[in-house]
């Protein structure tokens, strides 16, 4: 069950991942319109002045359709204004927060997914172990049996989608700082390296790194609600920290 400041964190992102879908559907939509009248604009642009220049100096687009697409253009300043408020605001809120603060402890997370777990996961005392937390995000993969033979598939993508994304958005994140030699962690290099050699391809590399990630979430979040010195067969000594 989930407490009534758990109910309010999961509606302020529920509002903000709607102004997120409202954003990218609106600068999708204005790059597409733009596309038909032989302007293309590529992936990478995405700074909004540069964009009201493109169209505004186009001499393909009819003066008609750049009005609109500029009306279009100022909705995506307002929903991006929007945004950053509420993403400014879940900032604040996790910085305040203890539970937050020990999940954005963990490499590769934010105060947007720290303050997503915090509200999604609820109470931690339900999961029994760190694999069922894994399980309940989708980030296990599927089993599948054939006579005596077991293989697993893809992640199950179960439970919260955004949370599950934005995991493994922080999970490349990871991978791209320890390519670099930029990631501070000992024992994640370690794991990620170990991983690498095994020539596992990028996309299963970031699940499998978000779902440890998130094992590591939920080890501090129970930690939390122990007693200090809180020790579990499935999840170690966390008093001895870790990455």
């Amino acid at each position: 069950p989930k407490n009534t400041s758990n109910s309010v964190l999961s509606s302020i992102q529920a509002v903000r991942e709607q102004f997120r879908k409202e954003y990218i559907q609106s600068f999708v939509s204005l790059k597409g319109i733009c596309q038909r009248w032989g302007l293309p604009i590529s992936k990478g642009v995405m700074n909004k002045n540069k964009v009201e220049e493109l169209v505004s100096e186009s001499k393909k687009i009819p003066q008609e359709v750049k009005d609109w697409l500029l009306e279009l253009l100022q909705s995506c300043r307002e929903l991006q204004k929007r945004l950053n408020k509420i993403s400014k605001y879940l900032k604040e809120y996790a910085d305040n927060d203890e539970i937050c603060q020990k999940i954005m402890s963990v490499p590769g997370i934010g105060p947007i997914t720290a303050t997503r777990l915090k509200a999604t996961i609820g109470d931690i005392q339900r999961f029994e172990k760190p694999k069922s937390i894994v399980a309940y995000y989708g980030l296990v993969p599927k089993s599948k049996a054939t006579g005596h033979n077991e293989k697993k598939g893809g992640i199950t993508r179960r439970g919260d989608r955004v949370a599950r994304s934005l995991l493994i958005e922080g999970a490349g994140v990871v991978l791209n700082l320890a390519a670099k030699g930029f990631l501070r962690s000992k024992p994640l290099n370690k794991w990620i390296e170990k991983k690498r050699k095994l020539k596992m391809p990028w996309g299963k590399l970031c699940c499998a790194l978000a779902a440890k990630m998130l094992r590591i979430a939920g080890r501090t979040h129970q930690k939390l609600s122990n007693e200090p010195r809180y020790r579990s067969p499935f999840i170690g000594d966390l008093t001895r920290g870790t990455f």
